[in-house]
């Protein structure tokens, strides 16, 4: 029969002869039960053995004897079932529709060539190639003619002349004889190949281009806002409401962005997306991450790649196959449908359920999950007993981390202030913070810059984001077999070294030669692809290694912050420098890389090496090594 009593306190389990059952002592509750039910089976190993389970018992388990954690009471659900699996495949997807949102700018705010429009000599059925020719000026950066300016001419006049008359004596439609050149009032876009887009459709182009480089910024921004915002919506209300709350939002903010009637209604609602986008993102991983052993969990970060990559690769074929940029985001937008399987398919977390005192349907879950993974469990009432440790243990952690609180309004904002600029205020580890600030800076606003970079570059947009794609693959694949010979230090300072000499090459080809061809451009792009985003997710690592116990987490967060501030740089870097300068961003792209190999030779390698545990001397002993 099923056990209601929610148990206040370990001590209350007791046996049937009334003694009482201490949850830490595993091994002696179990026993108790199986001499009380008169079995042969001494132990509740001797019971599982019994068993038809043909899974061997989990490598990270320990003797079964103690459960003083979350950690050791799954191991007796079982880290390698099928319950694990199924939980970890269906949070998995959501780093394929993320793919979507973070790389779609370039499609849905496609650029096509564009020209002053002069609705005079439009009246006069000019052609849109002579009234280039007639009030465009040639760009000698861009090599093509002016799509911002007009030269100021009498185009009533040129209008009555007649093309060939015109053409043929322009000085008779110059005011005072000048080459004065004017704003364009309005532009026609060459949208034979793409019928529209957000750029075409309001305008982003010239003084306006900020607007388009925003709307990429914005995603980042919501990003920033989300991991914040549902940071405390996931600890509040759980991890399973919060990501439901988050899917729903982003259902509802993307289709209003698809009917946005203005840009202003586009880049809100464009921020609002990728917020809750990444909250349905987070909250996955978390939740796939606590069903996991510690072993478990950079095997199942590795996972987390997988869909993103194949996102990334099948988005351009999609922008290929639909080109109004409406309903290009209505079919990057489907598979969050998907995501309204969560309703039923995902669980909530159990550790958050055990430390948040829902112990009965915490029990629930496990013995669901106990049964498809086919493992045993001991009593109920044993259970609950060991959640109610768990929670105590844990809030006890927790309450001793935190210390002490600040009295009075004055000492609270000081202490708040104090704790932000800890890493900074602290002497021996502010330089190792600040190194490490710009190296997640260099790395966001170095790999978004490259692979948002096709329209810079000239290159075919839908082959060059495949193949940006399909890259991320190897990048991995070198960071396995190289990082544990060579050390962090060492990989890291190749890496964007490479990158940075691939870049400057590509800037100084583009600055010197008129057309550099398609095969160097996409070589050397691309190879600086690898190389960056190797690096990008080596300096996670490095990072969580660098720092103490008492700092990592800190650390973590706050170098977070400078990775997103360098993504959202990114995109004003491309389309503003590379409006003026086409090898700018290439050139200033190259620089941050070089200067962040240099910074790195500043740090210590971490490689195969023991940490210190929070002493402010041995961290600066650390740096100093």
């Amino acid at each position: 029969m099923k056990t209601e009593t929610t148990l206040l306190n370990p001590n209350d389990a007791k046996d049937s002869g009334g003694k009482t059952i201490e949850p830490k002592d595993v091994s002696r509750s179990r026993k108790l039960k199986d001499e009380d039910a008169g079995d042969e089976m001494k132990t509740f190993e001797d019971l599982r053995d019994f068993e038809d389970d043909p899974h061997p018992k989990d490598e990270d388990a320990g003797d079964g004897g103690k459960v003083e954690t979350f950690e050791d009471l799954m191991e007796l659900v079982g880290f390698r079932g099928r319950w694990n699996l199924c939980v970890i495949l269906v949070c998995a997807f959501s780093t394929f529709t993320s793919a979507f949102s973070a790389m779609s700018y370039q499609f849905l705010g496609w650029t096509p060539d564009y020209w002053c429009s002069v609705p005079e000599l439009t009246e006069a059925n000019w052609t849109q190639q002579q009234i280039i020719s007639l009030a465009s000026p040639f760009n000698n950066v861009t090599r093509k003619p002016e799509g911002c300016l007009m030269h100021n001419y009498n185009y009533t006049a040129a209008a009555l002349l007649g093309y060939e008359k015109t053409m043929a004596d322009i000085s008779a439609i110059m005011y005072n004889g000048g080459e004065e050149l004017l704003a364009c009032p309005t532009r026609f876009y060459n949208t034979s190949t793409h019928p529209s887009s957000i750029v075409t459709e309001w305008d982003l182009t010239c003084e306006r281009r900020a607007l388009y480089s925003t709307s990429q910024a914005m995603s980042q921004v919501g990003t920033m806002a989300g991991s914040v915002a549902y940071g405390y919506i996931f600890d509040a209300l759980g991890r399973r409401k919060g990501v439901l709350i988050s899917t729903v939002l982003s259902l509802i903010s993307t289709f209003i962005t698809i009917a946005a009637p203005n840009v202003e209604t586009y880049l809100f609602f464009r921020f609002f997306y990728q917020a809750s986008d990444f909250g349905y993102y987070m909250g996955c991983v978390v939740i796939a991450m606590e069903v996991c052993s510690p072993s478990q969990r950079n095997h199942v970060g590795a996972l987390y790649l997988l869909p993103w990559t194949l996102g990334y690769m099948l988005m351009p074929w999609l922008a290929y196959a639909v080109r109004p940029w409406r309903w290009l985001q209505a079919v990057l937008s489907l598979p969050v449908f998907y995501c309204l399987t969560f309703f039923w398919l995902m669980p909530e977390s159990p550790r958050w359920l055990i430390l948040h005192d829902h112990h009965q349907e915490a029990l629930t879950l496990l013995k669901k999950a106990s049964a498809l993974n086919r493992t045993t469990l001991p009593p109920d009432d044993w259970l609950l007993a060991a959640m109610c440790t768990i929670r105590d243990r844990e809030r006890a952690e927790k309450m001793e981390n935190v210390g002490k609180r600040e009295c009075g309004v004055r000492a609270k904002v000081m202490g708040a202030l104090k704790r932000a600029f800890m890493l900074i205020l602290t002497p021996g580890v502010r330089m190792k913070a600040l190194i490490v600030f710009y190296l997640w800076a260099a790395s966001a606003s170095v790999y978004y810059g490259i692979s948002l970079s096709s329209y810079n570059l000239s290159t075919d947009t839908y082959m060059y984001t495949f193949l940006n794609g399909l890259l991320e693959v190897p990048a991995y694949l070198f960071l396995w077999a190289t990082v544990g010979n060579l050390g962090r230090r060492k990989t890291l300072v190749i890496l964007f070294f490479f990158c940075g000499a691939s870049i400057s090459s590509l800037a100084a080809l583009m600055l010197t030669l008129q057309e550099v061809p398609d095969l160097a451009k996409l070589v050397l792009s691309l190879g600086s692809k690898v190389a960056i985003t190797a690096c990008y997710q080596l300096v996670w690592v490095f990072t969580t290694e660098l720092f103490s116990t008492k700092y990592r987490a800190r650390a973590t967060g706050e170098a977070s912050l400078f990775c997103r501030l360098g993504s959202i740089a990114s995109p004003y870097i491309n389309d503003i420098m590379g409006e003026l300068v086409v090898w700018g961003p290439s050139l200033l792209f190259s620089l941050i890389s070089f200067v962040a190999a240099l910074v790195v030779f500043l740090l210590p390698e971490t490689t195969n090496k023991n940490l210190p545990q929070g002493n402010p001397e041995a961290e600066d002993t650390i740096t100093k090594a």
